[in-house]
């Protein structure tokens, strides 16, 4: 398979007011760079009462997981979906 296809994924951008809401609770999930917070995401839906991600992240010893996460749409102000999320300006890495 392609490797840019392999990569292929999500950022959800949260707004300001949603970082500092969930921040306490998924702080080391989310993703910030330049003043921007962000989840790294295989999958996003947002039919439905609130906004649906599966999460991708990686434990502190390198082993990758994926979570799934329900948050309210009004946190979301951006969703961008590309072959190779590094390619995206605030994401960095």
């Amino acid at each position: 398979m392609d490797e840019q296809l392999k990569r292929k994924g999500y950022a959800v951008v949260l707004s300001k007011a949603g970082a500092s809401e969930l921040g306490t609770f998924l702080s080391r999930m989310m993703k910030k760079s330049d003043g921007v917070a962000y989840f790294n995401c295989k999958s996003v839906d947002p039919k439905g009462p609130y906004f649906h991600m599966i999460v991708e992240d990686q434990t502190p010893t390198g082993q990758k997981i994926d979570f799934e996460v329900q948050i309210p749409h009004t946190f979301v102000i951006a969703v961008a979906y590309t072959a190779d999320l590094k390619r995206i300006g605030f994401i960095s890495g």
